[in-house]
């Protein structure tokens, strides 16, 4: 395999062991250094294989210099954050700023892979224990660095042009970061695109499940089908337009009454109207202008009565089309303790 595919791994700017700090840079600047690089190591033709945040760079390569691209590899991508987690995203930088370490890295394990799946997932819990400990280690330089490619994350309004060459894209079927739909979406964006989900993984699939994404990987660039590989879904548009978007049912509660705590300390009347591990729909009783929960309390809190002692921290995202007293909302994701109180609450919904 070495022989016939070598592997580089390349660290641009701000990237992997690259201390450099690139706040100017944009994705189709990275595929711009790619091409020099690969100009200075005398190398016609490549297969870029991006994975999460480096998918990007490889789509925007690809589409730029197709002539220099003999295959393409996407994994974990999507052509913009969607609005919930832009929102989980932009609160670490507040978390950041206000040095709230433990839940910044706690939440950023949690947003990371699909937290309340990896029971079926089976990442190593070394692996949980080993991310949290590098976020809680971040140097200066390196929160720095989180923040400039945190947000050129979130600058990123669709991807540009179409890569022509062969395309595999994949991802975990439990990947709540990019979702299967999403990553579906960014494999409809290039005519000759293969799509296939890993089975029992989620964003880290390459670590979960390692031999299925690497035996993936051979069968695509040595031509072969993927059909027969064990532990792999090749999915048509068909098969996805049967398959639900959401990745977790929305559940209703047994007692749906709750509490709602905003900014101004104002404890506020409701109902889960739904719920689910990653958030839930609210609908307002009291005689409250919603817009002011929308304009001043981004952040509130919920004590739910079905649950007792579970009190929640939710992201106001938006009101519900057609529905002016009831809020979508997203749940917090920094506390180990209150997510697994919170799968067991979901689970007794669920029974």
């Amino acid at each position: 395999m070495m022989e016939e595919h070598p592997v580089i791994l390349l660290d641009l700017p701000s990237q992997g062991s690259n201390a450099q700090l690139s706040e100017a840079l944009r994705f189709e600047d990275f595929a711009k250094l790619l091409l020099k690089f690969t100009d200075a190591m005398g190398f016609r033709k490549i297969t870029p294989i991006g994975l999460s945040y480096g998918s990007a760079t490889a789509f925007f390569f690809a589409s730029l210099y197709p002539n220099r691209v003999d295959k393409l590899i996407l994994g974990g991508t999507t052509p913009r954050v969607r609005d919930s987690y832009r929102s989980l995203l932009e609160d670490t930088f507040t978390l950041l700023d206000q040095g709230l370490m433990d839940i910044f890295s706690q939440g950023a394990v949690m947003n990371l892979i699909n937290y309340s799946k990896r029971q079926t997932t089976k990442i190593p819990e070394r692996v949980i224990k080993g991310f949290y400990k590098n976020m809680m280690g971040l140097s200066e330089n390196d929160k720095m660095r989180y923040k400039i490619n945190t947000r050129r994350l979130l600058n990123l309004d669709g991807v540009k042009g179409t890569p022509t060459c062969p395309t595999l894209v994949l991802t975990g079927e439990f990947d709540n970061f990019t979702t299967p739909y999403e990553n579906f979406l960014m494999s409809q964006k290039v005519p000759n695109s293969t799509f296939i989900l890993i089975r029992e993984s989620d964003h880290l699939a390459n670590l979960e499940k390692r031999d299925v994404v690497i035996n993936s990987y051979l069968h695509f660039l040595k031509g072969h089908s993927l059909e027969d590989i064990y532990g792999i879904d090749v999915m048509t548009e068909e098969k996805m337009n049967d398959r639900e978007r959401r990745l977790d049912p929305r559940l209703k509660p047994v007692n749906p009454h709750a509490k709602l705590i905003d900014v101004k300390l104002r404890e506020i009347a409701c109902e889960i109207a739904d719920i689910n591990y990653n958030g839930c729909q609210i609908r307002v009783k009291d005689h409250i202008d919603v817009w002011e929960i929308l304009d001043f309390s981004h952040y509130i809190n919920l004590e739910l009565e079905d649950a007792a002692g579970l009190e929640l921290t939710a992201h106001v995202l938006r009101k519900t089309p057609n529905d002016e007293r009831t809020l979508n909302c997203i749940f917090r994701r920094g506390d180990f303790e209150q997510g697994l109180r919170l799968e067991k609450y979901i689970e007794a919904l669920e029974a």
